[in-house]
């Protein structure tokens, strides 16, 4: 996500100076998936899309939206019923 400042030339993204913004590896780790599940996620809406900083260098993630999606995401879990192994091969 990029904004166009007044002369059509990109400009940096504003954050609140306490955002902290993740990496890609730092987003796996706190989701515990793999980098490939996190870009399926994100392609197919069910993850915030990353940051992209510095042109298309390097994309982050804000601390405050993976901590929302992980919230929004314990609810949702918590509300289905576990299904046993056994079950699940039936």
């Amino acid at each position: 996500m990029m904004h166009i400042g007044d002369k059509g030339a990109p400009s940096p993204l504003i954050f609140p100076r306490d955002e902290r913004l993740l990496t890609r590896a730092e987003v796996c780790s706190m989701v515990a998936m793999s980098e490939s599940q996190l870009n399926r996620k994100v392609a197919n809406g069910t993850f915030p899309p990353p940051s992209h900083c510095d042109g298309e260098r390097w994309v982050r993630w804000s601390l405050s939206d993976v901590i929302a999606w992980i919230e929004q995401n314990r609810l949702t879990d918590s509300t289905k019923k576990p299904v046993r192994a056994s079950q699940a091969r039936a």
